[in-house]
């Protein structure tokens, strides 16, 4: 692995704690003083951390809008068929119980379980995903992945997506991944009356953390929008290029009182690219948020109520 210490254009790996407090101890920096980078990261891979183990098993209502489109086709083609029409250009609104369940070995795992397609419903709604794991059994995971299988025939496009969960990009700041990319304050912006450092990052160690089909390297970039005091993640950029293909996938957090923590609210995706032959775009909302299994005495750095200054 590359020197946790080397710089690039700006760029920095996280270091240790302990360099970095004896880094902070030589250079006589004290309380009150503007953070570092490093220290906000380091801040924050400690709230992914605590994160982590709050949310055991979170479950909520996701609305996921979907729309495809065949770029192949000519639009204006007076002479293309109603078959064809429908082929190149195709919509689907879900709503879903979905859950979110921290499995050893895989990290957070997500459930879809449809009871709704483009405003009807498709069976009953008895939250049998959530009843799966109030009464856990050996074959719990089985069936919960069985239920989301049946539901992907719902999706508007057959393409395969494991990326688009909505914590997923927070993994990259989990201590056991922060090492694999480089860091850069882009600047400060305002979200929900928070004032919030703008990161961006690279992934620059292999193996990538996301693979291709065929098990190829995929470097991930983006950018976390970070308060420097907590640590706490109030929004996320995850972008992928593969061969001329693109997916970028933002998530926007809210703070939730039920939950007394920053929850996922919105993802915003697009898959595809200038020399790609279709177009993904996903709009997915949560709210109705239970938490199920949670280790009660974690404690989580809340968001602080008002910008600095």
């Amino acid at each position: 692995m590359p020197s946790p210490t080397s710089k690039s254009a700006g760029w920095r790996r996280p270091s240790s704690l302990l360099a970095l407090a004896l880094w902070a101890a030589s250079f006589g920096i004290v309380a009150g003083q503007a953070p570092t980078l490093q220290e906000v990261i380091d801040r924050a891979t400690a709230y992914v951390a605590d994160y982590e183990r709050a949310f055991a098993t979170l479950v909520a209502e996701e609305r996921y809008a979907q729309d495809f489109r065949n770029r192949t086709v000519d639009l204006s083609d007076p002479n293309r068929s109603k078959t064809a029409l429908s082929e190149m250009s195709r919509s689907r609104r879900l709503r879903s119980s979905f859950m979110l369940v921290l499995v050893p070995g895989r990290g957070f795992t997500p459930f879809r379980d449809v009871f709704e397609v483009d405003g009807k419903p498709v069976r009953d709604r008895d939250d049998r995903l959530l009843a799966l794991f109030l009464k856990p059994s050996a074959s719990s995971l089985e069936q919960a992945q069985r239920i989301t299988d049946e539901s992907a025939r719902y999706n508007v496009s057959d393409v395969e997506r494991t990326i688009n969960v909505p914590v997923f990009a927070l993994l990259f700041l989990h201590p056991a991944n922060v090492g694999h990319f480089a860091f850069k304050r882009e600047g400060e912006t305002t979200i929900a009356g928070h004032r919030l450092w703008t990161v961006g990052y690279r992934e620059t160690a292999r193996p990538t953390i996301v693979k291709g089909e065929d098990g190829r390297d995929q470097l991930s970039t983006g950018r976390f929008w970070i308060e420097p005091q907590t640590g706490a993640v109030f929004q996320t950029l995850h972008e992928l290029y593969d061969r001329g293909d693109q997916a970028t996938i933002t998530v926007r957090y809210a703070e939730n009182h039920d939950l007394a923590i920053l929850a996922p609210e919105r993802m915003s995706e697009t898959y595809g690219g200038p020399r790609a032959s279709s177009l993904i775009r996903g709009t997915a909302t949560y709210d109705h948020y239970q938490r199920v299994g949670v280790a009660t005495n974690v404690q989580i750095a809340k968001p602080t109520g008002k910008p600095p200054g």
